[in-house]
């Protein structure tokens, strides 16, 4: 829509609006002093609860009187050529209110929200605990550098070494079957191996990656011995497992190749094993211990992958994780409240906005000449409390400086009530913005 051209009287008194200057108060000085003695000197004073008397109203406000009905006179002839714009001006000042409401609206439910999550059971822990846990987490971090910490999923770490359990059994369980001759023996069986290698890789890659931090020259030797063990048993458990699988191995082949030569007719003595098929009991030993030792290789990279060089590090990152977690649950209801309010508000402004706008491209320039005059006319109101103000101090100094040299002035409150010149020293002599507005009829 075309906005409206600005008529001439509009331009003309917004023009006069903008030029208008207030006269200079200072050379009222005097007069307030003159005043304040004079009414000092009648020996008795009666003041409101602000502790402005009537004639201080009078005498520090007469300036800005006579300032603020001279604006008024040409900020009355400007909002009288607004008059055909003054609706849609004051449609656009309305929703202006309400995009601000809009906001203090969705600020009030997040305060609301804030304030019953504090109420809630465990929030106050679970911010201590996580604080502490930062503060943990923070300390090591600065001491390692700032370096990032290695914490990969444990669930991840579960089922790789998992994997690895189940690839021991495809390794073994064959010829473990073949040397039980009952399935389920062969399978615990393999299981058993599959889960000793995974144990044992797990051990061995922790101790491979954090060997300075538990066994450098600066780790006392009991502290060696205390996470010496770990390794220790691993190792003789694995060890254990692999000789019983090569052993296993050796005589499930021998068995084999013997069983092959007897059904052949073969002499074992005189032919050995040149007449059956595949390689020697001792080769294919060698070969599944090889591939045992592979996945085993393969399984402690792996748990070297899933530690950190220090374990403190890695626990603090943990210990910091879960605090953050339990946190979470406990602010999960809040924080989607809160995303909703938010994205509430994001949907209302947007709505204001778009009215704005349509009303701003109707009224084009004149919007705008309305807003400076009302910029103009809420300065010149500020200037005016503060004159207002410097008079009002100037006034009362004047008073207790002629009450501390005469003591025979008496000082009555609201209601007649005496009050006592430090009582009067303490009152609070000011004006507000409010104030200054009654003074003259808009």
């Amino acid at each position: 829509m075309q906005a409206e051209r600005v008529d001439d009287s509009l331009r003309e008194s917004y023009d006069r609006c903008q030029k208008w200057v207030a006269s200079d108060g200072v050379d009222i000085d005097d007069e307030i002093v003159e005043e304040a003695v004079r009414e000092a000197e009648r020996g008795t004073l009666f003041c409101q609860k602000n502790g402005m008397t009537n004639r201080m109203q009078t005498v520090c406000t007469a300036h800005v009187r006579d300032s603020l009905g001279g604006f008024q006179q040409v900020y009355s002839e400007f909002m009288l050529a607004c008059s055909p714009y003054i609706e849609k001006i004051r449609q656009v000042t309305h929703l202006e209110e309400r995009y601000r409401m809009v906001d203090d609206e969705v600020d009030q439910k997040i305060r609301d929200e804030e304030r019953t999550l504090k109420s809630t059971a465990g929030y106050d822990e679970a911010c201590i605990e996580l604080d502490e846990a930062v503060t943990h987490y923070r300390k090591i971090r600065q001491s390692e550098g700032n370096r990032v910490v290695t914490l990969r999923p444990f669930w991840l770490y579960v089922i790789l070494l998992s994997l690895v359990a189940v690839g021991e059994v495809m390794i073994n369980y064959n010829f473990l079957l073949k040397f039980m001759d009952i399935p389920a023996f062969a399978l615990a069986t393999s299981a058993a191996i599959g889960g000793v290698v995974a144990w044992a890789s797990h051990e061995h890659g922790r101790a491979l990656k954090q060997f300075t931090f538990y066994f450098g020259s600066h780790v006392r030797p009991e502290e060696k011995k205390h996470v010496g063990w770990h390794f220790a048993v691993a190792t003789m458990f694995l060890a254990v497992v692999f000789v019983a699988v090569y052993y296993v191995r050796y005589i499930a082949v021998v068995n084999a190749n013997a069983n092959m030569m007897v059904q052949l007719g073969n002499n074992i003595l005189d032919n050995g094993y040149k007449a059956g098929r595949g390689m020697g009991p001792t080769a294919a030993a060698l070969t599944s211990l090889g591939s045992n030792v592979a996945v085993w290789g393969l399984s402690i990279w792996i748990s070297t992958m899933f530690h950190d060089r220090n374990p403190h590090y890695m626990e603090a990152a943990l210990q910091k994780k879960k605090a953050e977690a339990r946190l979470n649950k406990i602010t999960k209801t809040r924080n989607a409240n809160v995303n909703a309010y938010n994205a509430g508000r994001s949907v209302g402004r947007e709505e204001v906005r778009n009215e704005i706008k349509a009303l701003t491209e109707d009224l084009g320039e004149q919007l705008q000449l309305y807003k400076q005059v009302q910029a103009k006319r809420d300065k010149i109101i500020s200037q005016m409390v503060n004159e207002t103000n410097r008079n009002l101090v100037l006034y009362k100094q004047t008073l207790m400086s002629f009450l501390s040299s005469n003591g025979s002035v008496k000082i009555y409150g609201e209601g007649n009530e005496p009050i006592s010149y430090d009582e009067y020293d303490r009152m609070n002599v000011s004006a507000d913005e409010n104030y200054i507005m009654q003074l003259i009829r808009w």
